[in-house]
């Protein structure tokens, strides 16, 4: 913004052509604005939703601005009107679509969490209150179920950092989150759990498995008891 600021007080002391020169700065800026926020998200953040995508706006419309910005000058001036009903069907349009996506997204998302709400109330059933629980997602909904029991958030980098962390904080159980699908359990961590299991070893014990489809074909977390 700072820099806009600038640019824009840089334009009233030069003359047309230094003008020109400093849209043309000012274009390069925004898109690189676009480009090294696409670059962060996509390619080393690797996700990205609308609430992080968002400061591209301002960005985005400055440039649109910029592209139709004379030939609306010149419709404008030779009709008047336009300048209410443009802004008036672009407003019915994005509240539609606005609508649209809404409800798609609250379709999609409703039942999101009643897996973790199923494996919290499980856990306050049926585990000690003096429980200890190692959770792999680092969200947190699962401490809003589980009542005074403790909960630590990770699963570390290996086998090794895991077992690690399991006896540095006395872990007495573990609950896989399966919920987001940028910060899965670890698959090497999956594949102890089933080595062991099949194996007939007592160092998982399956507790409670809640799922997210009706089908329950996809679990949405798995609660473990460590021994």
């Amino acid at each position: 913004s700072l820099v806009f600021i600038f640019l824009s007080i840089d334009l009233l002391l030069k003359n047309s052509t230094e003008q020109k020169n400093t849209d043309l700065i000012a274009n390069i800026i925004l898109l690189l604005w676009i480009i090294l926020t696409i670059i962060f998200f996509v390619w080393f953040y690797k996700y990205s939703e609308d609430r992080y995508l968002i400061c591209l706006i301002p960005a985005l419309s400055i440039l649109i601005v910029n592209l139709f910005y004379n030939p609306l000058t010149h419709i404008l001036v030779k009709n008047k009107n336009i300048l209410f009903i443009i802004p008036l069907i672009l407003i019915i349009l994005f509240s539609i679509s606005q609508v649209s996506i809404s409800k798609s997204m609250i379709d999609t998302k409703k039942t999101s969490f009643l897996s973790v709400k199923a494996s919290g109330e499980f856990i306050e059933k049926n585990v000690p209150s003096n429980a200890i629980l190692l959770t792999t997602s680092n969200q947190m909904e699962l401490a809003a179920y589980v009542d005074e029991r403790k909960v630590i958030k990770g699963q570390g980098e290996n086998l090794t950092e895991f077992n690690d962390l399991v006896k540095e904080y006395n872990i007495t159980h573990l609950v896989l989150s399966f919920i987001y699908l940028r910060d899965p359990p670890k698959q090497w961590l999956l594949e102890d759990i089933q080595n062991e299991v099949s194996k007939g070893s007592d160092k998982y014990q399956i507790l409670f498995i809640s799922y997210l489809d009706e089908n329950k074909k996809a679990p949405g977390s798995i609660v473990l008891k460590l021994n």
